[in-house]
């Protein structure tokens, strides 16, 4: 139990540290590139560079790294879940290329943009769900999850292949870009986000599944790190 804990906590932390780095490295250097966006909250627009979440994304993956190294190494691994894992750090790395596509698409003037102009372009609605399906082939790759739906005082229903090659993109797909939904007003992206990550770490924990704490505890340590760069 001790070690388990530890595989939890060391990731985490060294998440929080890196993701700290990346969002200040990134302040200077993305407005150095001209990735910016206009806040149109504010009193007047005002330009911030984007792309931040880039950050949030880099600390997760090192966290995941930083638990197979010690998976491999030091600890005795909590089941095998390492190329759950890694699956799920490509998926990462390949929804986070897709948002920066979307962020770095930054006109030299305002432009029509969902629904007002804007001068961050970014891709079209069509585009954007077609390329973070690409985010969820690793995960179907290795057919991650379960197939079999639980449901109280229902009977079991396997769903065979249909969750790994309709429902599993599906999900991706669909988390994926209604999470970006949300970041039109400050802070409100990475505080839901927060709640959201608290509340599965705990869950996951009480019912003992350990991959899906730990990239729960990885989330919350990143975003929590990131959030007071997002108000």
């Amino acid at each position: 139990m001790y070690s388990s804990f530890l595989t939890l906590i060391i990731p985490a932390v060294i998440s929080f540290i890196v993701t700290v780095i990346g969002t200040k490295f990134l302040i200077g250097y993305l407005y150095g590139a001209g990735v910016i966006g206009e806040d149109h909250n504010k009193g007047a627009p005002v330009k911030l560079p984007s792309s931040g979440g880039a950050a949030v994304a880099f600390g997760m993956i090192v966290g995941i790294l930083v638990y197979t190294f010690g998976a491999t190494f030091i600890f005795y691994p909590v089941g095998n879940i390492v190329e759950i894992l890694l699956a799920v750090a490509l998926s990462i790395i390949l929804i986070a290329f897709v948002g920066f596509l979307d962020d770095v698409n930054v006109k030299g003037q305002r432009v029509q943009s969902t629904g007002r102009k804007d001068i961050r372009k970014g891709l079209k609605q069509w585009q954007k769900p077609l390329l973070t399906l690409i985010g969820a082939l690793p995960l179907m790759a290795i057919n991650a999850g379960v197939s079999t739906l639980h449901i109280r005082f229902v009977p079991a229903v396997y769903l065979g292949l249909l969750y790994p090659l309709i429902i599993l993109p599906l999900a991706i797909i669909f988390v994926s870009n209604s999470f970006n939904l949300l970041g039109g007003f400050d802070g409100l992206q990475p505080g839901t986000s927060l709640i959201a990550s608290l509340g599965l770490l705990f869950y996951c924990v009480f019912f003992g599944n350990y991959a899906g704490a730990l990239l729960a505890a990885l989330l919350f340590a990143s975003i929590l790190a990131f959030f007071p760069f997002n108000t």
